[in-house]
């Protein structure tokens, strides 16, 4: 079903993909669909994101590798605009913003984990709540422009900050 949908995603813009033309591209009866999916199209979206994009982003966080994480997250989305754009544009802004989340979160995390010595954990807190909202802030911008800035340029501005700032917390230590 996964696949499924990267092609009934990938061929055009669509305004909107329902359930019943889903199952008509992926030739599934309704009863399938909704035992794998019970969500709708919304869970179906997330299991792709999650195991399409997070899951391989994640290991290379799981290996403190956060630029490596981040590249993998921006190459699949410019190397899939179109099925990411019409995702986007499907998906309610909550799940969207909850997809987001737990990037940022994750670059964050793995990011944190080669100084946690040097924060306590409302620094670590207050960092991870305001640089996840610049992180999605960033990719939320790109989405609304169609995608439009490359992505080296976008990997540049998700990294900018934290780059920095790793200078400055390996300087204090």
């Amino acid at each position: 079903m996964g696949m499924a949908l990267m092609t009934a995603l990938s061929r055009q813009r669509k305004s909107k993909l329902t359930v019943t033309a889903f199952l008509k591209e992926a030739e599934i009866c309704r009863t399938t669909f909704y035992n794998h999916f019970p969500d709708g199209i919304c869970g179906l979206y997330r299991w792709l994101l999650e195991d399409r994009v997070l899951k391989e982003a994640r290991e290379t966080f799981e290996v403190g590798q956060w630029q490596a994480g981040c590249q993998v997250i921006i190459d699949f989305i410019a190397s899939n605009a179109t099925v990411c754009l019409n995702l986007y544009r499907f998906s309610d802004e909550t799940e969207r913003r909850r997809f987001f989340k737990r990037f940022a979160m994750d670059i964050l995390d793995s990011f944190l984990l080669q100084h946690r010595e040097q924060l306590t954990q409302t620094e670590r807190d207050c960092f991870i709540d305001f640089y996840s909202d610049a992180l999605i802030g960033q990719l939320e911008h790109w989405f609304e422009s169609g995608l439009k800035l490359p992505k080296e340029q976008l990997n540049e501005r998700v990294t900018f900050n934290l780059v920095h700032l790793q200078q400055l917390l390996a300087v204090n230590q």
